[in-house]
């Protein structure tokens, strides 16, 4: 086969897999899957992320070599430390306020619009504590504002895996104080 004709069949290939991946997020989307395939996604992300890292670290190398530790997606806010009750957090939702912050396993983070903010895809977990949602893969809103303990062990690693990720790009702004209503877990 000559290489003008490689070229082509390349060409037709890369077309015909995108309008097939477009199709499918089409009929996804108008199912109201979206969401939740989102969700799945991050999870298969953030799992061959780690697999990756721990085989960085065997053969001697970091992979996270280029982002050293303390470097995130913005630089680190000079905001006092204080404690969030769950009426005062829901104040920071980037509707009401600004400035977007929100709760994982009681740490409160100052989080990027980009991903929290109004229209955005993660805007559900802006102004609340989200241990619970995000380890569940929720964007429901039903998770939110209650306390994991009653996760599967999978879940917990999921949700360690965000701390992870949160410690690494966003400013820690203060700790959440929960209410009576956090401890009252509903499945």
């Amino acid at each position: 086969m000559s290489t003008d004709n490689k070229q082509k069949v390349i060409v037709a290939a890369v077309v015909s897999t995108a309008a097939v991946t477009l199709s499918v997020f089409y009929v996804l989307h108008k199912k109201g899957y979206t969401k939740k395939l989102g969700m799945m996604g991050h999870r298969w992300g953030v799992a061959l992320k780690k697999r990756m890292s721990s085989s960085a670290c065997e053969g001697g190398s970091s992979a996270n070599s280029s982002n050293p530790a303390g470097k995130g997606i913005r630089p680190v806010s000079n905001i006092p430390k204080k404690g969030y009750t769950r009426d005062q957090l829901a104040q920071y939702d980037g509707v009401k306020n600004e400035r977007i912050l929100m709760s994982v396993k009681m740490k409160v983070y100052e989080v990027a619009p980009q991903f929290y903010g109004p229209g955005q895809h993660y805007h559900i977990f802006a102004g609340t504590e989200a241990s619970r949602a995000l380890a569940k893969a929720d964007l429901t809103g039903k998770c939110l504002n209650q306390y994991w303990v009653n996760c599967t062990e999978d879940e917990l690693e999921v949700l360690e895996e965000y701390v992870e990720k949160f410690n690494s790009k966003y400013p820690v702004v203060g700790w959440y104080v929960p209410d009576e209503a956090f401890y009252k877990v509903t499945d």
